[in-house]
């Protein structure tokens, strides 16, 4: 076994050892010097990046909440696309879907945009566009979901289109004549069968499909169920309502036959005696729950310079009314869309406010009013619940249009999707 041989530190024999220790040091300080000039580098470019991406940021909204109005300071903003030709809206859980009929889109403008588009409301992310491809979409308007299929009403075809909501692929598209499908006004899904309110002047009639085939079951139109101009329509367990926009009144049918239950009408328009009575001058929206229906209206005095909104509250087993809702402290104005949902019932107004109220009292619980932030409900015209949130869709809202999401335990503005 050869022996290492030990020289003393510092001594060598051969020149070539000096200059490889030598070396060695060299590369490895020129390494060190270069590796803390790029770690300089990258720390100044991560600062800069951090504060670029402070600037852009939103601040997160700050609100005030109590027995008065909510009123949003700040609020978190969601970029999903151009909601310009916002139309319609239904929601389903934390889905809402906003029909678009967009008349100056920018890539065509000769042409209009016939799209919708599904929005997550808990995060404010777009999920989907649902393409016009082949006359699916023709001026969509109103829209009713139902567990995993989305229906629209289509004014420029009068047809009705079946999209899959997992999807949104195209099930098929509704148009034959027996239908009877004129001008879709309305639209509400139950029981595995669809009802189309035909708003198209002297069409005065319900369409009834089958919700699994879209077959039709029956078109609906007797004189004595007194359709007239009918607007919206709701579905309950085995009732269902139409609001007739006309003729002032509620028209009950049977969900499973078609029969004519009960016409609830209101008394002669501004004449009407004013103590406990029912007095429709413009009934515009209805929703049902439980065993109630609410009628939202807006009813002008006799001597025509004042107006007066109000909900009208019925029991559904047999027709009567149980309360008219109109206090001052209330601020109804104009009320359109309605919802229900947790003992909770809340109106869009059209002054661009909500009025929340309890639904088994008729008590108010607050004013949601973010009318004073630029970014929050700006020419509201449409009202879903969506899992926890209400959402508001805007059809005006810097030509862009917009949903608005509020907290529904505590009125707060969550964000706007634009």
């Amino acid at each position: 076994m050869s022996r290492v041989e030990e020289r003393p530190v510092g001594t060598y024999n051969e020149p070539i050892e000096v200059l490889i220790p030598e070396a060695r040091h060299r590369a490895r300080r020129r390494r060190t010097v270069v590796g803390l000039v790029l770690l300089g580098v990258l720390i100044v470019v991560a600062a800069i990046l951090v504060g670029v991406g402070s600037k852009g940021t939103i601040p997160k909204r700050s609100a005030t909440n109590g027995p008065g109005p909510a009123v949003a300071i700040n609020v978190e903003i969601d970029n999903v696309g151009n909601l310009a030709g916002s139309n319609t809206m239904t929601a389903s859980g934390s889905h809402v879907w906003v029909t678009i009929d967009d008349t100056n889109w920018k890539a065509h403008p000769l042409t209009t945009r016939y799209e919708i588009a599904e929005l997550n409301a808990s995060n404010g992310r777009l999920v989907r566009i649902i393409h016009n491809r082949s006359g699916d979409l023709a001026w969509p308007g109103p829209m009713a979901v139902s567990r995993s299929e989305l229906w629209v009403g289509n004014s420029q075809f009068w047809t009705v289109s079946e999209f899959n909501a997992r999807n949104g692929s195209l099930v098929r598209v509704i148009r034959a004549k027996a239908d009877g499908l004129a001008d879709p006004g309305a639209i509400a899904v139950g029981g595995g069968h669809v009802w189309v309110a035909n708003s198209h002047v002297g069409a005065n009639s319900v369409t009834e499909l089958n919700a699994n085939t879209g077959s039709l079951v029956r078109v609906i139109k007797a004189t004595a169920d007194e359709l007239n101009g009918p607007s919206a329509i709701a579905v309950s367990g085995s009732h269902v309502f139409v609001l007739n926009a006309t003729g002032d009144s509620v028209t009950e049918l049977n969900a499973n036959s078609g029969a004519l239950i009960r016409v609830i009408n209101a008394r002669a328009g501004c004449c009407a005696p004013r103590s406990g009575t029912l007095e429709w001058a413009a009934p515009v929206a209805l929703t049902v729950s439980g065993r109630h229906l609410w009628v939202t209206d807006l009813h002008n005095d006799a001597n025509g310079a004042t107006s007066e909104s109000s909900v009208a509250e019925f029991n559904i087993s047999d027709g009567s009314l149980v309360r008219i809702i109109k206090a001052k402290a209330d601020r109804l104005n104009i009320p359109r869309s309605i919802a229900v949902s947790h003992g909770l019932m809340w109106v869009e107004n059209g002054n661009n406010t909500i009025t929340e109220l309890n639904a088994n009292s008729g008590a108010l619980v607050r004013v949601i009013d973010v009318k004073l932030d630029p970014k929050g409900l700006n020419s509201a015209d449409g009202l879903a619940v969506s899992g926890r949130h209400i959402v508001v869709l805007n059809i005006y809202s810097g030509q862009k249009g917009s949903v608005t999401v509020i907290n529904a335990s505590n009125g707060r503005l969550v964000r706007v999707i634009q």
